[in-house]
């Protein structure tokens, strides 16, 4: 698990344009704000908060870590997601008022 992502900075990655400088979380740099990460649908997993909408929610990768799994580990029982996704989903469940 690096402990950055390549990124420039004050650069965002997807769109080349300006923006404020990531995030950092558990040392991580983030390209994505945590929220542009977590979606709901009511349609998906209940209208549980999931990771970029696919079927993965943030309740699952926040068990994983508690239970000591590294995120190199999660990475590969879920190869979909991505390494930001991990300390994004701890941002969104460390939010108050945010159920999961």
């Amino acid at each position: 698990f690096p402990s950055t992502l390549p990124f420039r900075e004050g650069r965002s990655l997807l769109r080349g344009g300006f923006r404020r400088p990531p995030r950092e979380i558990i040392g991580v740099k983030l390209v994505m704000q945590p929220t542009e990460c977590i979606t709901t649908n009511p349609r998906v997993m209940g209208g549980k908060p999931c990771i970029r909408g696919m079927r993965v929610t943030v309740g699952t990768v926040v068990g994983l870590v508690a239970a000591g799994c590294s995120p190199e580990e999660i990475l590969t029982a879920y190869p979909y997601l991505e390494a930001e996704d991990i300390p994004a989903a701890l941002a969104y469940a460390a939010k108050p008022g945010h159920s999961f």
